[in-house]
């Protein structure tokens, strides 16, 4: 896919070089990038993409995604390479995942689940049903990811990267799955991994005291399962649909968001 192709819809990007380049894979490691790859330079909690884009240039990457100003010396060093400079690397990667993979996740009905507790058993459920009916359903989740009941592989993340969950909708698309069903983690909802997934409908189990190393306090665990009622309320589907438990204190703001 060229790459102009796979920004054309992004706000806020300048692309510098060729914008013809020839994109054969997505990837944010410099260890498993391959010749012709678009590189993601994510800065996560403990190490920053940058130290490594000289490593994904020398290896082959045809274009490196940025949040920083270009180096002069990589940029003389590797002319034939072309640089994209975004405001938020991983929103920019998410968008761009869709869009090279196709955007697999509007050719199915994608359910999301979010909560504390009851989300792998509520994908369980999902699932079987959606067997039953002949879907050939796909689960992302907190065990493994699998479609029509064969394993694809072990989950590494309850809800993988952003180019690593585009491919697997691609995947579960190509195997003729008619549903997704799909663990969406608060970790996964605060770093912007599934922003650019298209929901049918979502579902919230609970809000328990849980993960509140990484969000620090309950009101901003809570804002990050909000996030993807917010997603199904901007998605491209028509008739969206919220399921949400009616016992818990945060229904109403839930509702509210839809």
């Amino acid at each position: 896919m060229l790459l102009r192709e796979i920004f054309k819809d992004a706000q806020g990007i300048r692309i510098t070089g060729n914008p013809a380049a020839v994109i054969g894979g997505i990837t944010n490691d410099s260890r498993k990038v391959k010749k012709g790859d678009l590189f993601f330079a994510v800065i996560g909690q403990k190490e920053d993409g940058n130290k490594y884009v000289r490593s994904a240039l020398e290896k082959g990457a045809a274009t490196v995604v940025t949040d920083k100003p270009i180096p002069a010396e990589l940029s003389a060093a590797f002319p034939q390479a072309a640089w994209v400079s975004v405001p938020d690397v991983i929103k920019a990667m998410s968008g761009a995942a869709s869009a090279f993979y196709g955007h697999p996740s509007r050719r199915f009905t994608l359910i999301g689940i979010t909560g504390t507790n009851g989300k792998t058993t509520t994908a369980y459920l999902l699932e079987n049903i959606y067997a039953l009916a002949g879907a050939k359903p796909g689960v992302i989740g907190t065990i493994d990811y699998r479609v029509d009941g064969k394993l694809i592989a072990k989950a590494a993340n309850t809800t993988p990267l952003a180019h690593e969950l585009h491919s697997l909708f691609n995947t579960m698309a190509e195997a003729g799955s008619k549903a997704v069903v799909m663990e969406v983690s608060s970790h996964a909802l605060a770093l912007n991994r599934a922003d650019a997934a298209a929901f049918d409908a979502a579902v919230f189990t609970n809000l328990q005291r849980d993960h509140l190393d990484f969000h620090k306090d309950l009101e901003s665990y809570f804002e990050a399962k909000l996030r993807l009622f917010q997603l199904l309320a901007d998605s491209p589907k028509k008739r969206p649909i919220a399921v949400v438990n009616a016992d818990e204190d945060k229904a109403a703001a839930i509702l509210a968001v839809l």
